[in-house]
């Protein structure tokens, strides 16, 4: 039963993957609920991820002004004021790598996960489910992972910290730009040659 439960949900993985194969640069568009145990309710939050396939990606809330940007290299928190300028700062290692799990959870890589989470299959209403066990204790505190997504695309990502702290990310939308970004979308939400 688990090893069909695997196979459904990586043949999901593959069409996902098979439709996006030639899009080089993407928008998703998502709501975020940030559940705190102080909290009765969760704090709701609207955000943009951009993809720029095998060069970075950002994740943008507008109403905060943050964008997060993401390379192989590093990851910078990027504060975008009124006037428009920004600044802009490392981030640490333990929040660098909740960036990288998330990355890699958007990207549907689950080789970068592999050393450092088990794997447990599952279904729900229609969707084939992964959940992430961390093997050991980690620097961003993640308890863990849950991915659901059907035969199009991901559906709902949740993230738990343990002590009734969890995030639940919704894709709403997904956007394809054949022509790529703009000038002024790479200059805000990327890191750029002379940064």
């Amino acid at each position: 039963m688990a090893n069909d439960l695997e196979q459904r949900f990586l043949e999901n993985v593959e069409n996902i993957k098979t439709q996006s194969e030639d899009e080089t640069y993407q928008t998703l568009e998502f709501n975020e609920e940030r559940h705190f145990p102080f909290k009765k309710k969760p704090v709701l939050l609207n955000g943009t991820i951009r993809i720029w396939k095998d060069h970075a990606s950002s994740i943008h809330y507008p109403e905060k002004g943050i964008v997060i940007i993401s390379t192989q290299e590093s990851s910078i928190y990027r504060k975008i004021n009124s006037n428009g300028k920004s600044t802009d700062r490392n981030i640490p290692s333990s929040r660098s790598d909740f960036n990288d799990i998330l990355r890699a959870l958007f990207a549907l890589d689950f080789e970068a996960l592999k050393e450092s989470f088990n794997f447990k299959y599952s279904e729900s209403e229609g969707q084939t489910c992964l959940t992430l066990i961390p093997i050991q204790e980690n620097e961003s505190k993640i308890q863990h992972l849950a991915l659901a997504l059907t035969s199009e695309a991901i559906t709902q990502i949740e993230i738990g910290f343990g002590k009734g702290k969890k995030t639940v990310i919704s894709p709403l939308s997904k956007a394809v730009l054949p022509e790529g970004f703009t000038n002024d979308e790479i200059e805000n939400y990327f890191i750029t040659s002379e940064e």
